[in-house]
């Protein structure tokens, strides 16, 4: 998600960084722009009130136009950094023809303190089925007070919209609650915290956080499901397996690539490999 402000910027990073790791980079914004092929044009206002609209346009331009050519569809932010590279070995275990959900999961906020669904800043990812449920229904001719499905609402806050409730997989936990449309489709949530609670998806930067965020009264912590994810405000906050963070500058979207990538504790370039 992007819009035409950001393209030489924090689009443009995205597609020199995480982005080339993607099997397609799809960019969605307000204008076309030939460096960033393939993209989406959606007719809505610049800002956050129109990301909601946004979202639905791209799942039924991907159902329509990659059908049979993907498994996973993500959602990210144009200021939202991917570890493509672990986000692959995660999705791994799972087969894309169940009904799948992944994110980091939260509560409260928009429908109350039992509704749960996926961050919208830190990413999610639907499975090929999803995709398929998610789009038959956005495509429903009933009214959204039929469905109980908010598929025309004007909001930035399109993560509760297309949120559920979640049954997390490695915890065997119902949780059945007022969520929105993957809430209808029986659309199983994953829990994506790592081995020690910490969460693998993030709304937050990471480890350069800052200390707006190590402060309890800040939004985020309202919102957090687990106390494990808020173990530490500094590296002891963030999984080792991570996936994504979000609210990144360009500069730091580089250095995030580098250090994830480049740097290795042993120096091996000087090493001459035997056939």
């Amino acid at each position: 998600m992007t819009h035409s402000r950001n393209h030489a910027s924090k689009a443009q990073t995205v597609r020199a960084t995480w982005g080339r790791f993607c099997d397609v980079t799809l960019f969605v914004s307000d204008e076309l722009d030939e460096k960033l092929f393939p993209m989406i044009k959606v007719e809505a206002p610049q800002g956050r009130d129109s990301l909601w609209h946004k979202v639905r346009t791209a799942f039924k331009f991907i159902h329509s136009n990659f059908s049979g050519k993907y498994d996973w569809v993500m959602k990210a932010d144009d200021d939202t950094f991917v570890n493509v590279q672990s986000l692959r070995e995660h999705l791994a275990s799972f087969n894309p023809s169940h009904a799948l959900y992944f994110g980091e999961p939260l509560v409260s906020g928009y429908f109350g303190d039992d509704s749960e669904y996926m961050g919208g800043g830190g990413g999610y990812v639907l499975s090929r089925e999803t995709v398929d449920r998610f789009v038959k229904l956005l495509n429903d001719s009933r009214t959204d007070d039929e469905i109980g499905c908010d598929r025309h609402a004007a909001t930035s806050g399109e993560d509760p919209y297309i949120g559920k409730s979640i049954f997390f997989l490695n915890k065997c936990i119902f949780k059945f609650s007022s969520g929105r449309c993957l809430h209808l489709l029986n659309v199983t949530g994953v829990d994506s915290r790592d081995r020690t609670g910490l969460n693998r998806f993030a709304q937050h930067p990471g480890p350069t956080r800052g200390e707006i965020w190590s402060n309890t009264n800040f939004w985020y912590w309202q919102f957090q499901k687990y106390s494990s994810t808020t173990k530490e405000s500094n590296v002891g906050c963030c999984s080792s397996a991570y996936i994504s963070y979000h609210y990144v500058s360009p500069a730091m979207m580089h250095q995030f690539q580098y250090l994830t990538f480049k740097v290795n504790p042993f120096d091996t370039s000087y090493v001459v490999r035997k056939a």
